[in-house]
Parts: structure tokens; C-alpha cells; sequence
């Protein structure tokens, strides 16, 4: 697997005081990176809409980083810093996880996924790195099914 990076025009939010953040606990952790990809794909779409952030893999504030597998390009997003820092430290030191909002992510990304045909890696782990691969249509429609339900 190869992780590439993609220059965005929005910088990514590196204030994590400003972001809705989902506490982990050790059990949880563990637990779930147990679980099979499916099982971590509904877990993951709940806990965005709870927070309204997911987290993806960054370069730095102005750059996301893509990974290469098999020919396909993937955008990873996990529902908290913790699951995603221990992905990126384990596949690459220079990349590190940072948060986007819904807000952010429906104005700036949902378009730049569609446009550079990327797939969403949902919830990729160390010893699984690629989740549940979905397209953005599938991504953002089950997020939207999440919203409502959790309002």
C-alpha cells in the first residue's frame, strides 16, 4: 500500500479544542478493531453523526493523504483521532490524523472525492487496512440515513 498526497484548497482544521471529539476507552479500542470491516462500517457512521467530524489521514493543514491500493485511490476516515493515529503510525510517519466537520466536509470534499474518482476506506485498521471501500454516493447517503435517525 502507498500512501500519495493530494493538495486541497481548504486547510484542515489542527485546533482539536474547536472539534467534537469521541472518547475511546482502551476495551473499545481493542474490541472494535476486532470486529469484522461491516460490523466497524455501521459503528463508524453513527459515531460521525453523533459527533458531526470524522477524521481522515493529512500530510499537513494543506495536504490529504490518499492511499494507493490496488490501483484504486482511497480516502480513509475513522469516527475518532484514536483509531486513525494508530493506523497512520503504523503506515507511514509522515502522515497524521486531523478532524474535518460535516460542515467542512460536505462543502469541500464530497466534490474533490467525486472529482478524483476517490473511494472512502472506511475504518481501516493495523492489521486491516482496507475497511469497507464504498463510493461518496453510498457514503454520504448512508451518513445523511445516521443524521436523521439520530435527530
Amino acid at each position: 500500500m502507498i500512501i500519495t498526497e493530494r493538495k486541497i484548497d481548504r486547510l484542515l482544521n489542527t485546533d482539536l479544542s474547536s472539534v467534537n471529539q469521541l472518547k475511546v476507552t482502551t476495551e473499545e479500542f481493542n474490541a472494535l478493531n476486532r470486529c469484522e470491516k461491516e460490523v466497524r462500517y455501521k459503528y463508524v457512521m453513527k459515531r460521525i453523526a453523533d459527533t458531526e467530524t470524522l477524521w481522515t489521514m493529512a500530510i499537513d493543514a494543506t495536504a490529504i493523504g490518499i492511499q494507493i491500493y490496488e490501483g484504486k485511490k482511497l480516502f480513509a476516515v475513522w469516527s475518532s483521532k484514536e483509531y486513525g493515529e494508530a493506523f497512520c503510525e503504523k503506515v507511514n510517519a509522515d502522515v497524521s490524523c486531523l478532524p474535518i466537520t460535516l460542515d467542512d466536509f460536505d462543502e469541500y470534499f464530497t466534490d474533490l472525492i467525486f472529482d478524483d474518482e476517490l473511494l472512502m476506506n472506511v475504518f481501516p485498521t493495523i492489521n486491516e487496512p482496507i475497511g469497507e471501500v464504498v463510493n461518496i454516493n453510498e457514503f454520504t447517503d448512508r451518513l445523511e440515513k445516521e443524521l436523521e435517525d439520530y435527530q
